[in-house]
């Protein structure tokens, strides 16, 4: 990817960093497995779709029995970008972690809190597909949904859209694995098991997709 930027499109940059305690990899207890998400055969299939009501920023987005998703409003700004003045790949890895970190603010305070106790959520896994530019100015919502969840594991799965008048234009997908882990008597990381607030979090948003 030249000069640090977006370069190829339809590539796809992967960060895998395995935390000793989490072997074997990819433990995520085939029971509590969700499938992913049926898209859309319509303008999505262009990469595009029709605009909606204006959301409020930074927000789970409600609709039918739960909640369909959590949407992260970012606006390019120059420090966002490269030499060549496209977006640097390495932010689109950033707003993931924005995304996931102002859900669990906002949904599951409980999880924030326990962060003092030892509890931590690490990251496995992380990876994003480039579909499109972003440049400077351009408005982008990061969507997350929770995908595969197993006892101590799961991920997340993260579109992202750029608003133009016309409508929004998918530009990248993502998706990112986590587990939870806390000390245990020896002070080394060990598995544990996903809080209950971020199950019902995760419950309800695939109620909401229904």
């Amino acid at each position: 990817m030249g000069g640090g930027g977006v370069g190829g499109q339809g590539g796809a940059a992967r960060r895998d960093a395995v935390h000793p305690a989490l072997h074997p990899r990819g433990r995520l207890g085939r029971a509590g497995r969700r499938g992913r998400p049926r898209r859309d055969h319509g303008d999505r299939r262009a990469g595009r779709r029709r605009t909606g009501r204006p959301r409020r920023p930074d927000r789970a987005v409600r609709g039918g029995a739960g909640v369909k998703g959590f949407e992260y409003r970012h606006v390019v700004t120059i420090e966002d970008t490269d030499l060549l003045g496209n977006v640097n790949y390495v932010n689109y890895i950033s707003w993931q972690g924005r995304a996931r970190e102002l859900c669990l603010r906002e949904y599951t305070p409980d999880v924030v809190a326990g962060f003092g106790d030892g509890v931590r959520l690490l990251t496995v896994s992380c990876q994003c597909e480039y579909l499109r530019e972003l440049t400077i100015f351009d408005e982008v919502i990061v969507r997350m949904t929770p995908g595969e969840v197993g006892q101590t594991q799961m991920t997340m799965r993260f579109e992202y859209w750029r608003q133009r008048p016309e409508g929004e234009e998918l530009v990248a997908t993502g998706e990112q694995r986590v587990a939870c882990v806390r000390p245990d008597a020896d002070g080394n990381m060990a598995p544990a098991r996903l809080p209950e607030s971020m199950r019902r979090l995760v419950d309800a948003v695939t109620a909401g997709r229904r």
